[in-house]
């Protein structure tokens, strides 16, 4: 569970969507590295309008999925310049 300290006044909860030619494509939570490589929660996904439940870190991403990330404001910038094909 998320401890309070781990969770500093710098935690925003933003929303992202994977674009076409996202490198997260088709990778699992756990693959894709963000909770290790940008310190960011995934709180939920939606795909086709519906959130998907049970996240687990098996979970994979699609295209247009709209994810749902708390974390650090860059962490989360820098998240979602990862995931545009740009």
């Amino acid at each position: 569970g998320l401890v309070g300290s781990e969770m500093c006044k710098e935690t925003e909860i933003e929303q992202f969507n994977i674009e076409p030619g996202s490198q997260l494509i088709g990778q699992s939570i756990q693959q894709s590295g963000i909770r290790e490589k940008n310190a960011c929660l995934i709180l939920g996904i939606e795909r086709d309008g519906r959130p998907i439940m049970n996240l687990s870190s098996q979970t994979v991403f699609e295209e247009n999925d709209s994810v749902w990330v708390a974390g650090e404001y860059r962490q989360i910038v820098q998240l979602s310049e990862d995931s545009s094909s740009n």
